[in-house]
C-alpha cells in the first residue's frame, strides 16, 4: 500500500499542524512545500524532507512527542510518494512501522 497522506492520517496524523498546516500556505494556493518543488526542484525537496523526517525523529522524545512522529511519518511519505508514485519503498516501509510500533508500545505503557 502506497504512503500517502490517507495511509499517514489511518497512522494517528490527523492534526493539521502535521498533514496541511495554515502557516505555511501564505498569500497562495500552494503549500510551502510545492512551492518549494517549483524553486529548487524534485531531487532538493526530497533531501530536505528526508533531512526534516530525521530531525523530527530526533527530538520527539524530547521535544515534539506525538506530533514529531506524526510530522516525521508526513515527511517520509512524502519522499515515498515523489520516488515511488504508487510504490512502497522498503526501507521506507520499514522505517514507517518502526516509527508506528513505537507509537503503539508509547500508547500502551502511556510513555511515548
Amino acid at each position: 500500500m502506497p504512503l500517502t497522506d490517507e495511509l499517514i492520517k489511518n497512522n494517528g496524523a490527523t492534526n493539521n499542524n502535521v498533514n496541511h498546516p495554515r502557516h505555511y500556505n501564505g498569500n497562495c494556493s500552494l503549500e510551502c512545500i510545492d512551492a518549494m518543488e517549483i524553486a529548487f526542484g524534485r531531487e532538493a525537496v526530497m533531501s530536505f524532507c528526508k533531512g526534516n523526517a530525521f530531525k523530527y525523529l530526533w527530538r520527539h522524545s524530547n521535544k515534539g512527542k506525538q506530533e514529531d512522529l506524526d510530522k516525521a511519518l508526513w515527511y517520509c511519505g512524502r519522499v515515498n510518494s515523489m520516488l515511488y508514485e504508487g510504490e512502497v519503498d522498503i526501507q521506507l516501509n520499514t522505517l514507517v512501522t518502526k516509527i508506528n510500533e513505537h507509537i503503539m508500545q508509547g500508547l500502551k505503557t502511556g510513555k511515548e
